[in-house]
């Protein structure tokens, strides 16, 4: 009797996390993407020019080029 309910308790909390996670899974996957191709880049950079950059400050070129929300620069790096 115990075993059952224990059995049946178990059951249900792995199909709720299925379900859950299959649903967030199916939100991320059909989250609006931006397209990048047919934007305008906002930098165009040499490999070294970047890199010297990021070696003379980190947090200077991570506020540069990168952003808190997600849309972080267009870059074109030769």
């Amino acid at each position: 009797m115990k075993r059952k309910k224990i059995l049946r308790i178990a059951a249900t909390l792995v199909i709720v996390s299925l379900l859950i996670g299959g649903g967030a899974g199916l939100y991320m996957f059909n989250m609006p993407q931006r397209d990048v191709q047919s934007a305008k880049a906002d930098y165009t950079l040499t490999d070294s020019q970047i890199v010297e950059e990021y070696l003379a400050g980190r947090e200077a070129a991570n506020s540069k080029y990168l952003s808190d929300d997600g849309n972080s620069k267009i870059l074109i790096v030769k």
